[in-house]
């Protein structure tokens, strides 16, 4: 560059450029009368002042937006999106790479980066990184359905083990309802059991858990072998027997049978079997049992007897009988037949 400063110009050669208006210096009178301003020239400037200078980079900025779960884990696709700013040439759009990024696979410790450059050549990078996905629920493995038995009216205590599994963000609970080691009431309850990952995600599996009541009878207390005729005339006593937990006061006595046979009386409470608690007796027609009566002498058979509570809860009872050989001679009350 060659500076020159002049009083004053009307005129100046095409290869000076005029940088300043020398205001303050004052005026010049020309010889024509004319007054002119003092100017500072330069002479190779054709196209204006030089550009500024810009060395500082751009500013960059990534957003994460997904739809987040537990533990810090994203649920969905995640998009990860840029801002970037430049407060002196400003951002050159061609020469940057601020699209969207979107992470669509299940997996931890992803990330994704973008870079700004500005009209001066300088660059920045924004990355977002440690960014974790599960969007798919886990596993669970119900226990197989489950039939069990019991001698209180109330249910029983029932214990299962469900299973859950998850190849992404793992396993954080597996839960059911109702819980393992409750008291299931008699009949067939559904379970439901859930598993949780670590990430939010759940899924559901159900098993059946069926209690039947199943009490303790007596058929002919007081006799160990329990012989039946099948052709005597007589009725044949059978206990329920009573406990701590079952109170056989409650018991539909008119439901009580034998293969269909009915109660051939109310029946009566007694204590059979001497441990200090009521049992319930009824009697019934052994020719009612459905029992073929050429069944052979000895052999021996198990018999349920069925029945309700007052409720309406269903229950049975085994118990062995022995076939007594003198069927078709046999006349003795109860069924025993001769000794």
């Amino acid at each position: 560059w060659t500076c020159s400063a002049h009083n004053a110009f009307n005129t100046w050669p095409s290869d000076f450029q005029v940088l300043a208006n020398a205001l303050g210096v004052g005026s010049y009178v020309e010889s024509d009368g004319s007054i002119g301003l003092p100017y500072i020239l330069a002479r190779g400037a054709s196209s204006g002042p030089p550009e500024p200078t810009d060395t500082t980079p751009p500013v960059i900025t990534s957003t994460v937006t997904g739809t987040l779960g537990d533990n810090g884990w994203y649920v969905s696709p995640v998009t990860v999106s840029y801002t970037a700013s430049d407060t002196g040439s400003g951002i050159d759009e061609d020469a940057s790479d601020l699209g969207d990024d979107d992470l669509l696979s299940d997996r931890d410790g992803q990330s994704a980066s973008g870079t700004a450059v500005d009209n001066a050549g300088n660059s920045a990078t924004a990355t977002a990184s440690d960014i974790d996905i599960d969007q798919t629920d886990p596993d669970v493995t119900a226990p197989a359905d489950q039939v069990v038995s019991s001698g209180d009216p109330a249910g029983a205590v029932v214990n299962f083990s469900p299973t859950g599994s998850d190849a992404t963000s793992g396993i954080a609970s597996v839960t059911s309802n109702p819980a393992s080691g409750s008291v299931f009431p008699v009949g067939t309850t559904t379970v439901t059991h859930t598993s949780t990952d670590n990430a939010g995600n759940t899924s559901e599996g159900t098993h059946t858990v069926t209690v039947s009541l199943v009490l303790d009878i007596d058929i002919k207390p007081g006799s160990d072998v329990n012989p039946l005729n099948l052709n005597g005339n007589g009725v044949v006593p059978v206990a329920i027997l009573g406990s701590d937990v079952l109170d056989v006061t409650t018991i539909n006595v008119s439901t009580g049978s034998i293969n269909g046979s009915t109660p051939a009386h109310n029946g009566h409470i007694e204590d059979v079997n001497d441990d200090g608690v009521a049992d319930l007796v009824v009697h019934l027609t052994p020719s009612d049992f459905g029992i073929d009566t050429a069944t052979p002498g000895g052999t021996a058979l198990t018999l349920t007897l069925t029945g309700e509570f007052n409720d309406e809860t269903a229950f049975s009872g085994q118990d062995d009988v022995r076939i007594n050989g003198n069927n078709e001679n046999s006349k003795g009350k109860g069924g025993k037949g001769p000794k």
